[in-house]
């Protein structure tokens, strides 16, 4: 008996870690593409001022 419920518990054990592995890699990726997201928008809407900024100087 207890050498079936040692190996039932490192069982459940491998596998809550493979799950709580999986979560986190899940959530980083999540953050990183939100991160990355946000990054290119705000560099985005930098070159659009900075465009309309040369073209109004360039027109003035």
């Amino acid at each position: 008996m207890t050498v079936v419920v040692k190996v039932t518990v490192t069982v459940t054990v491998i596998v809550l870690v493979q799950v709580v592995l999986v979560v986190i890699v899940v959530i980083v990726k999540r953050v990183v593409t939100m991160i990355h997201l946000v990054l290119t928008q705000t560099v985005i809407k930098d070159v659009l001022v900075r465009v309309k900024q040369i073209r109004v100087e360039t027109v003035i």
